[in-house]
């Protein structure tokens, strides 16, 4: 700081400069305290720092009154928009402009200066009008992107009709979802009446190839009716049978009509009956016209509809309560059932040309599987186009295989899965052969063209030999990757004391709900190993009893599959079995030493989530540490696991939740290969697989060292691992002491044709009570009938 001369300290002596020193910083400091600061810090005249204060208080003044005035803004209304006045055409212009328009509806061209004038009065209109969003079908996805290079071919027929009078084919087509091509110079081919099955690896774009076909974006014949089973049926509250019966609109306008003149002439009965007579000829006119809906209804088939749904929902595996209870009781795996039921009514009973459908058996169980594949075999006729991984199925169901690999579609006039599976690596070899010849080709036109290298060398040799292949070849292919997937479940160490499972006296109740959201079977539940899944205590009030002095033993040398309907006890008894629920009575003991795999149909609950979040890699690393210092991995180790059960290696560090449903059942079946366990205990493991995978698991299972106990709807991996049958949901076995379960000696042959009687006589029974409901309709409309007779005969007297 500058300080006055008059305010400096008298020069006086000191007797050393350090005392001087501290004699100015004393004075110095007395000083400048008693001058003003600025915002810094520095010390300025006082002049200044009014100066500064009149400033900062203005400041605060104009933001008092911004915000003032703001706060009176938000307490008003806002003042309307000033909108623009429109210039409206004269008379003259009107005339002209209407002229304009019709020349050009005509297809003839404007002049330049009609132009303008129509520029001047309806380019205004059309901007300020919103841009209207387009209906799009049902489907539809934006981020799948669809090219047709050929187009449709029709080579038997011409003209509109449906696609089961002729063969359908898209010559050539090309499928984007985002920078990925799933479908490149690919061709459809379609034959009237034939079912076929789609087979691929998962996401090789098979579902999406079903909902390109349903939404449209592929040409099909015009008037094609197209159905497809994906979503599940809603929550209404109609019966099963009337949310079925709702979807032939045709018969529900009839019924409409039906009921209304039903009503009307009932209103209208005492008038007629009565001294005056009422309006006999309106009530006549009436009752010929119901007469006339009755016969369009009979003529249409739409008096048999009901026991068409009877039979199919019996086929599916509902009861005749569950018929006639509300959709929106069940649960969306029975609801997937009435949809696929709605799909199933509208081929037979509408006459759908093409009916898509989407790995169906998903949430059906055996019974229904075995169902499916007979009706769809000898009582469907129209064109089917079924994903599924189920090869019993397909072979029961299907008259032609499609295989979608590498980007093509690839057709077999067998329905035989084996031998397509047989096949399959001559397939791979073939392919290898065309890619290299069409390296070889590439390599040898820039060796003769003297172009050694460089991008624009490459592409320049690409192009010229497709050119000289012509049609045989429209795009450069790509080298092919096969497809393996090893599904190994290492055995554990077993010496003379087996690990087991006792089963003692053992029964189980629960009271009688519904079965929870999503939920496929009648046990809720997550996935993995019984040692980490949490337990599921049942209710004290037992009003449904599943099983009843149960004693049996599960070794490691045990292979047992559970079948019968959804809600018969499989998943109960597996939850038994694990640990991860107690019985009512008795108990289930597991020897000390036991490790036991567990994977559930509702496996993602094992995966952690939120916080705990982890990539694949981590997890298995993870879970294997916790077993013991023995069964630790390093991470390249658990990457190979991985990649053995079919994980791509980029989806080894990406976090589980960003995994799709198929990839984290991988996981978890990676996780149990990692605790080498002695007894497996699987439910519903190919839901989420591939027919490689599942392919893949049976073999695994067939060289697993271990007991298995399994539930699954797929005949194929039951006839693979040899397991015994046994039937949930049925009468005491008395040579087992199984209460609820029986032991099928016969075998899986013998089972099916059992299902095929019960479901037959289940379905007759329906169709009786239905029958008798129709009868009771036809005699109150014979009574109508004679009704209005005779009061015609009586006017005609009078």
């Amino acid at each position: 700081a500058i300080l006055p001369i008059q305010k400096l300290p008298p020069l006086r002596r000191f007797k050393t400069n350090s005392a001087f020193n501290a004699s100015w910083k004393q004075f110095r400091n007395e000083t400048t305290s008693a001058m003003p600061l600025d915002a810094h810090g520095n010390s300025i005249s006082t002049k200044d720092a009014a100066t500064a204060a009149a400033l900062k208080a203005e400041r605060i003044a104009k933001a008092a009154r911004r915000a003032a005035k703001a706060a009176k803004a938000a307490a008003e209304p806002p003042p309307p928009p000033k909108v623009k006045k429109e210039k409206l055409p004269s008379a003259k212009e009107e005339a002209e402009l209407m002229r304009i328009r019709a020349k050009i509806e005509k297809g003839e061209t404007p002049t330049s200066k009609e132009k303008r004038l129509l520029k001047k009065f309806d380019a205004p209109k059309l901007a300020a009008a919103p841009p209207a969003e387009p209906d799009l079908p049902k489907y539809y996805d934006r981020a799948v992107s669809v090219t047709v290079h050929g187009g449709q071919e029709i080579p038997d027929g011409e003209g509109d009709g449906a696609i089961s009078s002729r063969r359908t084919m898209v010559s050539s087509f090309s499928v984007d979802a985002g920078e990925r091509p799933l479908l490149v110079h690919a061709s459809l081919r379609l034959e009237g009446g034939r079912r076929y099955g789609l087979l691929g690896a998962n996401g090789s774009g098979k579902s999406t190839l079903l909902r390109l076909l349903a939404a449209g974006r592929l040409p099909l014949p015009k008037g094609t009716r197209v159905v497809l089973v994906e979503q599940e049926a809603p929550k209404s509250a109609r019966s099963v049978s009337e949310e079925v019966l709702v979807a032939d609109e045709s018969r529900e306008r009839l019924l409409g009509r039906e009921r209304e003149l039903t009503r009307r002439l009932e209103a209208a009965e005492d008038d007629v009956d009565g001294e005056d007579g009422g309006d006999l000829a309106a009530w006549s006119a009436t009752a010929a016209e119901l007469e006339e809906v009755t016969a369009e209804l009979q003529a249409s088939g739409g008096a048999a509809a009901e026991a068409v749904v009877a039979r199919i929902l019996a086929g599916l595996g509902f009861s005749a309560l569950m018929a006639a209870g509300p959709c929106a009781s069940l649960s969306g795996g029975w609801r997937m059932r009435v949809a696929l039921a709605r799909a199933l009514f509208l081929t037979q009973q509408c006459g759908t040309d093409l009916l898509l459908l989407d790995e169906p058996t998903n949430h059906l169980d055996l019974n229904a599987c075995i169902w499916l594949g007979e009706h769809l075999s000898k009582r469907h006729k129209g064109t089917v186009l079924t994903v599924s991984h189920d090869a019993d199925f397909l072979n029961e169901a299907c008259t032609d295989l499609i295989h979608l690999d590498n980007a093509r579609l690839a057709y077999f006039s067998s329905p035989d899965v084996d031998k397509f599976c047989r096949g399959r690596e001559g397939r791979h070899q073939n392919r290898l052969r065309e890619y290299n010849k069409q390296q070889a080709a590439i390599k040898a036109y820039k060796s003769k063209n003297g172009n050694k290298g460089g991008v624009k060398a490459q592409k320049t040799a690409e192009k010229a030999v497709l050119s000289d292949s012509g049609q045989n070849c429209r795009a450069l292919l790509e080298k092919p990757r096969e497809y393996m997937v090893s599904f190994t479940f290492p055995s554990a160490a077993i010496d003379d004391d087996l690990p087991s499972i006792s089963v003692n006296n053992c029964g189980f109740s629960y009271p009688a709900a519904p079965p929870p959201e999503n939920s496929g079977d009648d046990v809720r539940g997550g996935a993995g190993t019984a040692a980490n899944s949490p337990k599921l205590f049942p209710s004290a009030d037992t009003a449904t009893k599943l099983f009843d002095g149960m004693k049996f033993n599960i070794t490691c040398a045990s292979r047992v599959a559970l079948v019968g309907r959804n809600g018969s006890g499989k998943s109960t008894l597996l939850s038994l079995l694990a640990g991860r629920l107690d019985p009512t009575q008795g108990e289930v003991g597991r020897h000390s030493r036991l490790r036991l795999g567990y994977y559930s149909q509702h496996f993602e609950a094992l995966l952690p989530a939120g916080p705990k979040d982890t990539s694949a890699a981590k997890y298995l690393q993870a879970h294997a540490a916790a077993l013991g210092k023995s069964f630790e991995l390093e991470e390249s180790e658990c990457r190979k696991v991985l990649g053995r059960f079919g994980l791509d290696g980029d989806q080894h560090l990406i976090r589980l939740s960003e995994l799709s449903g198929g990839q984290k059942c991988r996981v978890v079946m990676a996780t149990l290969a990692a605790s080498r366990p002695h007894i497996l205990v699987l439910d519903e493991p190919t839901n989420h697989l591939d027919m490689e995978s599942v392919e893949a698991l049976a073999e695994g299972l067939r060289q697993f060292d271990g007991g298995v106990v399994l539930a699954t709807h797929d005949a194929r991996l039951i006839e693979e691992t040899q397991a015994d049958l046994w039937v949930c949901g049925e009468t005491e076995d008395t040579e087992t002491g199984l209460r609820g379960i029986r032991w099928e000696r016969a075998g899986l042959g013998a089972y099916r044709k059992k299902v095929c009687r019960e479901i037959d006589e289940q379905a007759l029974e329906m169709e009786r009570a239905i029958a008798a409901r129709a009868d009771a309709r036809a005699v109150r409309a014979a009574q109508r009938k004679a009704r209005a007779t005779k009061h015609r005969k009586g006017k005609g007297k009078e």
